[in-house]
């Protein structure tokens, strides 16, 4: 029996008016019985799946099966019925059927190629909302080189043909590779061609909204490591969108300090910053931390953003603290406490989170 949710009780102090005062928030994300053993021919799921198997449907209520092929390779079939979106609940107005195809890397320390292949139909009450298919690839070999590609490919019928799209139309691209040329430095690097995608409920909204809001683009990275645990991280992307606009460049650093400026601190430090057609900012943060020999897990940290208003020329900011303790207490179980206050222009808010975790 494989099991995940979470319960979450808000309570909240002014705010918008159409906003409750406090509320349940309750998820159930995952609760199946599950067989799938890497050395079971068949493998199985029944109930609200997440299966890897189906990952690009989501999870849903049904059924899904697969079987081994041949070393490394499988094909199976799911169907069942897509959650309320809102709060997860149990729906019986969205059907949800789709095939996998996986091959799983074949080489030591999982080298060589990863395949993950859906298709997968949506429909609401009969109409049909999306169909499309998923593929995911993974490359990993030497001398340190992995890549990781993402791509969906949907196709238009019916209603979505009327609206003048292609039979077949390419909405999500993505594509990152990862070179470790040493022990202390790595480079990663990628591009992005998402784009917005319409399903039934959306259908009658100008397409305008759509394409405005999709953004193509490049970014990078460098990763750079001593031999005493001390990390710094660089990247950047430039991303454009497909209205034309400017485009929206952002930036970051962080850097993590273990045993600093104290043996028994270890502290981090960030900035990110960005540049877009509507607004540009920056937003520094620094954090320490301390585990005690008995387990607690205590961390503090305080944040800066500013911002500008690139049509209005309006400068505006706010600052944050923030506080997290955690407990271990067996096997099983923990605790978590975290807190957090935000002031500033036009920003007032505390919040508060309470946590049990039991891992069974």
């Amino acid at each position: 029996v494989r099991a995940r949710g979470s319960l979450r009780r808000i309570r909240r102090n002014g705010g918008a008016g159409s906003r409750p005062d406090q509320e349940w928030r309750n998820r159930i994300h995952e609760l199946a019985l599950v067989r799938d053993g890497r050395r079971d021919d068949w493998h199985f799921a029944v109930g609200r799946i997440g299966v890897r198997a189906a990952a690009a449907a989501g999870p849903f209520d049904g059924l899904a099966v697969n079987r081994r092929l041949g070393a490394g390779l499988r094909v199976g079939a799911f169907a069942g019925w897509t959650p309320a979106w809102q709060d997860m609940d149990f729906s019986t107005e969205d059907e949800l059927v789709g095939l996998s195809l996986q091959l799983d890397p074949r080489g030591v320390r999982g080298e060589g190629l990863g395949l993950l292949l859906n298709g997968v139909g949506r429909y609401h009450q009969g109409v049909v909302s999306r169909e499309y298919m998923a593929l995911t690839t993974t490359w990993r070999g030497g001398p340190g080189l992995s890549f990781l590609q993402a791509a969906e490919v949907d196709v238009n019928r019916n209603w979505k043909r009327d609206t003048g799209a292609s039979s077949l139309e390419l909405t999500s691209f993505a594509l990152t590779g990862r070179w470790q040329a040493n022990r202390r430095v790595a480079v990663v690097a990628g591009y992005d061609d998402r784009d917005p995608v319409r399903t039934w409920e959306s259908r009658d909204v100008p397409d305008s909204l759509f394409q405005d809001a999709g953004r193509k683009g490049f970014r990078g990275g460098l990763e750079l490591r001593d031999g005493s645990g001390k990390r710094l991280n660089l990247d950047a992307s430039v991303r454009s969108p497909d209205s034309g606009e400017p485009d929206a460049r952002s930036w970051g650093a962080r850097a993590f300090l273990p045993a600093w400026p104290v043996p028994a601190l270890d502290c981090d430090l960030s900035v990110r910053g960005f540049t877009g057609p509507m607004i540009g900012g920056f937003s520094p943060a620094l954090g320490v931390a301390h585990r005690t020999r008995s387990g607690w897990y205590l961390r503090g940290n305080v944040g800066l953003t500013k911002y500008k208003d690139q049509v209005g020329d309006d400068d505006r900011g706010s600052t944050w603290l923030g506080a997290l303790v955690e407990k271990s207490l067996n096997r099983h179980w923990s605790l978590m406490a975290e807190g957090r206050l935000d002031w500033g222009d036009g920003t007032e808010s505390r919040s508060l989170a309470l946590e049990a975790r039991c891992r069974f």
